[in-house]
């Protein structure tokens, strides 16, 4: 019996351990507040081929469609979307320091990667930055499809 509920508890172990919470920039997006008006244009070239980058310009598209902004050509603001991801550990550069992911914790069954996100929103009219965020995730290297949207939900506070 005992030997049982062992590897029943085991069991659970490695799949508690490939989903680590998804930390995003808490507070950075304040929705339409500070807008002159509620449009926006996604930056980026239409010849774009990274699939993963244009999920996550189309995840953040979603993510300010929910908060009620809309997508217009000639729209105040643009917004930019980055996405990189890496295999553990990862260092990120953050203008006065370096922080890394340092090593996976935990038992996994897959390969791991770091998925960072970033979404800026810039004024097109005087260049300043309304607002900048992002999200960061340690996933599963097949879980990218699923990930990207929660990266955005997250950085995007919906």
């Amino acid at each position: 019996m005992r030997i049982g509920l062992m590897a029943v508890a085991i069991g659970f172990i490695p799949l508690s351990a490939c989903a680590p919470p998804i930390m995003g920039n808490s507070g950075a997006f304040a929705a339409g507040s500070a807008l002159r008006t509620p449009d926006f244009v996604m930056a980026g070239d239409a010849s774009e081929s990274d699939p993963s980058l244009l999920q996550a310009r189309e995840a953040v598209r979603q993510e300010l469609a929910g908060h009620g902004l809309r997508e217009s050509a000639d729209a105040a603001y643009r917004v930019d979307v980055g996405l990189a991801t890496a295999p553990l550990p990862l260092e990120v550069s953050a203008g006065r320091g370096v922080v890394s992911a340092g090593a996976s914790t935990g038992i996994a069954l897959c390969r791991r990667r770091q998925y960072v996100l970033s979404v800026a929103m810039i004024d097109r009219n005087d260049g300043r930055i309304v607002f900048r965020t992002g999200a960061t995730a340690r996933r599963c290297a097949k879980a990218a499809t699923k990930t990207i949207p929660q990266l955005a939900r997250s950085a995007l506070g919906r």
